[in-house]
């Protein structure tokens, strides 16, 4: 994981959307991501957990927002990272995958960065969203959300299970094949 505090970077970004034809317009458009969503996450005494806050009229959310046209996923994710919690991004997150939310299919991408060295809460006032008061909290990664979630976060939660999930696998896997084959 790339860690905010240190603005470390290893992994790549998601691919941009490109339309190549005119025959893929339709399709591209249909699959473009239309959110994104940030999976900030940070070591705690009780595992991993998952940035996200309390809305005043929302209930409680992760990081997430539009796309604009033209805009890089990743230029989309520090903004909106900036924008509902003050805090400035990394330089590149790690690709958790993407998903079909909600009642109308969305795409949404998520990417992943290290929260370590974030406070353990905080109140941030948006300048955007009409100046409301956003309160941080750490979400434990393995406890599932309650009723005070949008059942579009709770799909959210489960696609970034997922997601770290694979990256975790694909880690060890690749550290495992540096090493060698095993002795006994």
């Amino acid at each position: 994981m790339h860690d905010i505090a240190h603005y470390s970077a290893t992994a790549g970004n998601p691919p941009l959307f490109q339309q190549r034809h005119q025959s893929d317009h339709l399709s591209a458009m249909i699959n473009r991501p239309a959110k994104v969503c940030l999976a900030v996450v940070k070591r705690t005494a009780n595992g991993p957990a998952l940035l996200a806050f309390r809305h005043p009229l929302a209930g409680h959310q992760l990081i997430k927002g539009g796309i604009s046209r033209g805009e890089a996923i990743s230029a989309a994710a520090r903004r909106e990272l900036f924008e509902e919690s003050g805090v400035v991004g990394p330089p590149q997150f790690m690709n958790l995958g993407s998903a079909k939310i909600g009642t109308y299919d969305q795409v949404w991408t998520f990417l992943g960065c290290s929260g370590n060295g974030l406070p353990h809460k905080w109140v941030w006032r948006t300048r955007d969203d009409h100046g409301h008061q956003y309160s941080f909290f750490w979400q434990p990664l393995k406890v599932p959300l309650n009723h005070d979630w949008h059942s579009d976060f709770h799909a959210a939660h489960h696609a970034i299970q997922a997601g770290l999930a694979c990256s975790s696998t694909g880690r060890l896997a690749r550290a495992r094949a540096s090493r060698g084959p095993a002795t006994s």
